[in-house]
């Protein structure tokens, strides 16, 4: 498939169903360690904290940088760098079986050193932006190219076809287009670097002419992230002035369906629980289902670590509290990641049903044993939460069940938390899975219920 034909399929490729319940995996750079002085991809269980193995054909001790999975892990795309040799070269990778291929030839490579690749969510298109643009007739494009990878990993060699996408041309001047980032029906994020102007972000959708950008006055724009079968919202990191390190931000913007222009509504800033007044936190990621937000914060103190956390939307609570250490960023690193890094998350199914009945039985389908719980919140109002009305939650606490065998589990719960029946009052109760290290492997579906009184009788819940 060349030329044209490429950017005809990619809206039909990119269509994927909604994800189920789900433990969460996460592919993102961290240092190599020991006496090496680059960056490797590292994939991690970020609910339960344990790093993954890779294929050896992943890292070397070249930069590898701004991975990218397919939502069921299948296939893995980064971007490999040497500043010293000047080369640049996009991976792609079957987690599998450890098959690579480059996806630029080095001539490609020299010409137009492609950087930050993206990968569609059923593994058939890559995006990639370009870390410097032709000027031509002096205006400054948004330049992203657009490579059909069907016939990987049948085909390791290539030549792999590529296709220039431009939504639009906007403003004078040279640059780079960074930070692709793939949705649902062919929705595009990128991040257009122009010298001289504080960057932003593009929406648009892929294959069709037309983009809208969004900017925030002198505050840079950077790092959007998008859910694979979500066109709710989109994420990115803002920080306060241009070249600012400390401290960024989680922000969202609220998105519309719309063929050409899709942003819609004031962007806001991510929860406190999220978002620390001194620290810096970037690299945001949502899963596919738009449900789980991932980013890494880099610590400010005299350690200056960066951690990786996955905040859940539904809970409104971090789902590993203590965060995944991801090691110390040399400012060489912090560079590099700043401009090229990416976080990337998929989902491993553990809780594929849950269900709580007014009488108080929680039932759940697990794919694996797991030790089962639940987290009871009391609704205390209602507040919006990524640009959605959602009901504001307070602690109430959380009721180990016991362990289950895979398959279908059921047992009662007598309303009781800490020894104490519910006040009356409207609660969330979500179904846990645990796993042996007592980290929450998976979250259900929140159910609501509403207790009519103190000796635990209930009414009907208003999901």
């Amino acid at each position: 498939m060349r030329g044209a034909a490429v950017l005809a399929t990619v809206a039909a490729m990119l269509a994927v169903g909604a994800t189920a319940d789900a433990n969460i995996i996460a592919a993102v750079e961290q240092p190599a360690g020991g006496s090496r002085s680059d960056l490797d991809i590292a994939l991690y269980d970020a609910t339960t904290g344990t790093r993954l193995s890779l294929p050896a054909s992943v890292n070397t001790t070249d930069d590898e940088l701004h991975p990218s999975l397919t939502p069921d892990g299948r296939l893995l795309v980064f971007e490999r760098s040497n500043a010293t040799a000047g080369t640049h070269r996009i991976v792609i990778v079957s987690t599998s079986t450890g098959a690579s291929a480059d996806l630029f030839s080095g001539f490609e490579a020299t010409q137009v050193p492609p950087a930050t690749p993206a990968i569609s969510p059923d593994g058939k298109t890559v995006v990639t932006g370009r870390q410097t643009v032709p000027s031509g007739d002096g205006n400054f494009h948004h330049l992203l190219t657009v490579t059909d990878v069907s016939s990987f990993p049948g085909t390791t060699t290539g030549p792999f076809a590529h296709q220039t996408f431009d939504p639009a041309s906007n403003g004078i001047g040279t640059g780079q287009t960074l930070e692709p980032a793939l949705g649902s029906n062919g929705l595009l994020a990128f991040e257009p670097r122009v010298s001289g102007v504080t960057p932003g972000i593009g929406v648009a959708t892929l294959g069709t002419a037309g983009e809208c950008d969004l900017d925030d006055g002198d505050a840079e724009l950077s790092q959007p992230a998008l859910a694979a079968a979500s066109t709710a919202n989109m994420l990115y990191t803002r920080r306060s002035a241009p070249g600012a390190v400390h401290p960024g931000d989680i922000w969202f913007a609220p998105l519309t369906s719309s063929s050409i222009c899709r942003v819609s509504g004031s962007p806001a800033k991510l929860p406190a629980i999220v978002n620390t007044s001194s620290q810096d936190e970037s690299r945001p990621a949502l899963t596919p289902d738009g449900r789980y937000v991932g980013f890494v914060r880099h610590q400010s103190d005299s350690n200056g670590h960066s951690v990786l956390f996955i905040w859940d939307s539904l809970t409104q609570t971090l789902v590993n509290s203590t965060g995944i250490d991801l090691g110390v960023l040399t400012p060489r690193e912090i560079d590099l990641v700043a401009a090229r890094g990416n976080l990337s998350l998929r989902v491993s199914l553990v809780l594929q049903l849950t269900s709580i009945s007014l009488s108080g039985v929680v039932s759940a389908q697990l794919a694996s044993p797991a030790g089962i719980g639940i987290l009871v919140q009391r609704v205390v109002g209602h507040h919006r939460v990524l640009g959605r009305r959602a009901p504001r939650l307070r602690l109430v606490g959380r009721v180990p069940l016991g362990h289950f065998k895979r398959g279908r589990m059921s047992i009662h719960w007598s309303h009781r938390v800490n020894g104490r029946s519910l006040r009356p009052g409207l609660y969330q109760v979500t179904v846990r899975a645990l796993a042996s290290n007592d980290r929450i492997e998976d979250l259900g579906t929140p159910h609501l219920i509403r207790i009519r009184h103190r000796s635990g009788q209930l009414g009907a819940g208003r999901a």
